[in-house]
């Protein structure tokens, strides 16, 4: 973009890379969005977009993706791209949404929230008790890392949400067995 405003008449040319940037930012968008466009194409326009500097129109139109029709792949590459600030509106969205999302792109959230530090303690901060199925994704060695975790608010916040998740039948065998031992 600079260089081709170099070649031109400086005066004349002002603020047309801007125009040119403008123009690729909205094909990347149609590109991103368009169902018919080939997967690699479509994960080349979600990096150009991820660059933008435009996150209000971006975010909503990433969201729009994390749905069944759109590829895994670019489910999955879109969530560092939403995550990558720390923002709780989007946190809570993506684990408002949690009982929509297919196993890979749980995983890629929870990987993704798990990266950062200040990401995973705003993530403890707003699951809650009543998150059942959210706390169940959370697998065993995703867990022991919360609960081993370097930083003291982290560790807490992962005790205080007693990850350890039992099955209904296997905790109703559990205290048929535990009662058995008892008598």
């Amino acid at each position: 973009f600079q260089a081709e405003d170099g070649i031109r008449d400086s005066v004349a040319s002002r603020g047309l890379g801007d125009v040119y940037k403008r123009q690729v930012f909205m094909e990347a968008r149609r590109t991103i969005k368009d169902p018919r466009s080939h997967l690699p194409h479509r994960l080349a326009a979600l990096k150009l977009i991820s660059q933008s500097g435009e996150p209000a129109t971006d975010t909503s139109l990433l969201l729009s993706l994390l749905n069944p029709k759109t590829p895994s792949d670019l489910q999955v590459a879109i969530i560092p791209v939403l995550l990558r600030e720390k923002n709780p509106a989007m946190i809570r969205s993506l684990i408002g949404r949690w009982g929509e999302h297919g196993p890979a792109l749980r995983r890629a959230i929870l990987d993704t929230l798990m990266s950062r530090t200040e990401l995973t303690s705003l993530f403890l901060s707003l699951v809650t008790e009543t998150m059942t199925e959210l706390k169940a994704s959370i697998d065993t060695g995703r867990r022991q890392l919360l609960l081993n975790h370097k930083n003291e608010e982290v560790r807490t916040r992962a005790q205080a949400l007693s990850l350890i998740h039992i099955s209904e039948p296997t905790r109703r065998y559990a205290i048929s067995y535990a009662v058995f031992c008892l008598k």
